[in-house]
């Protein structure tokens, strides 16, 4: 099977699928931090899914999206310590590309911060996304294509 390649539309990203000895141990590493948490909100979703979103009330929602995220985030920090998350997050983004040229990740996020979570997570649910399914949807900011590297 060949490699694809994601490109989509925020500032014009581009990506290609890891090779399996380098994205095998980066998804390892991702579940290690967020397996748990991750788990956590799935159950969160299919508890709303069940209880009917459109029957539920609102402000319990919320409450519980709040307990859920104060749950969580200690989790996830707990896990991942602040040092680490810049080189994470370049291991994450190797060998993307914005408006065809290499992504320099210092300098396209500089200030970014939103950016820089949409983007990461618009690549972790490409290159992971068979595992994922459909609990972690792409967000489709724009047209996305996909084409054979």
């Amino acid at each position: 099977m060949s490699r694809h390649t994601h490109e989509f539309i925020i500032d014009r990203y581009a990506t290609s699928h890891y090779m399996p000895d380098y994205g095998w141990p980066l998804f390892l590493r991702l579940v290690e931090i967020f397996g748990e948490p991750f788990a956590k909100v799935i159950a969160a979703q299919d508890k709303w899914t069940k209880a009917g979103m459109m029957d539920a009330n609102l402000s319990e929602v919320m409450k519980d999206i709040a307990g859920l995220a104060l749950e969580t985030l200690p989790m996830v920090f707990g896990k991942l310590r602040p040092d680490e998350f810049v080189p994470l997050a370049e291991r994450i983004m190797s060998g993307m590309t914005k408006n065809d040229k290499p992504l320099n990740f210092h300098a396209d996020f500089i200030g970014q911060y939103l950016l820089t979570f949409k983007v990461l997570k618009e690549v972790i649910t490409f290159q992971f996304g068979d595992f994922l399914g459909k609990s972690l949807p792409a967000s489709n900011p724009a047209p996305v294509r996909a084409r054979r590297a």
